[in-house]
């Protein structure tokens, strides 16, 4: 492969150390549990996309939320507003996904604290090595999801989505009504 000899006096600026950092992610799911640690916030914003993307593909749209508020996205649908928190674990462990439903850091000022009952509606839990999410309206300070559910989650990924809404009170089967059925081959 050819390379660009530099020019006098003009150098290309150094790469940042946190996007060298993050490249010890490259083979993930295949990392140690020190590396997503240590990338915890790329971590969760990829599970965030995740959700984005599911919410978008079955005609949601999410809008992010200020990151000193409970909730990490609203969503706006016909039937009224979801606050959804989402929650991302990287790797599943003795079978399954663990989910501790706290906010704060361990280390931090203030510790894990809990959520107040009505800081959001919604949990969406991801799966993140499965590319996976569970939805639901389950408030619980500990959730799990075992490994045997995920082909589930994955074959029907609006299933839990559709299911936490109408525990909320938005049933959206009756807005999808009025879209043409598929036509017969």
């Amino acid at each position: 492969m050819a390379v660009q000899l530099s020019l006098a006096g003009l150098d290309l600026p150094r790469v940042p150390v946190p996007v060298v950092a993050a490249q010890s992610l490259w083979n993930f799911p295949n990392v140690r549990g020190e590396t997503i640690c240590a990338n915890a916030v790329l971590v969760g914003t990829a599970g965030e996309a995740l959700v984005d993307s599911l919410l978008m593909r079955h005609g949601l749209l999410p809008m992010p939320v200020p990151g000193n508020l409970a909730s990490d996205r609203l969503v706006y649908t016909p039937g009224g507003l979801a606050r959804i928190q989402v929650k991302t674990c990287g790797t599943p462990r003795d079978g399954g996904y663990t989910f501790s439903i706290g906010k704060g850091y361990r280390n931090g000022p203030g510790g894990v604290r809990a959520y107040d009952v009505d800081a959001f509606d919604i949990l969406a839990l991801v799966c993140l090595a499965d590319d996976a999410v569970l939805f639901t309206h389950e408030m619980r300070s500990d959730l799990r999801i075992p490994t045997r559910a995920i082909p589930g989650l994955r074959a029907d990924p609006r299933a839990s989505l559709e299911e936490a809404l109408i525990g909320i009170g938005i049933d959206l089967t009756a807005d999808a009504s009025d879209v043409a059925a598929p036509r017969a081959a």
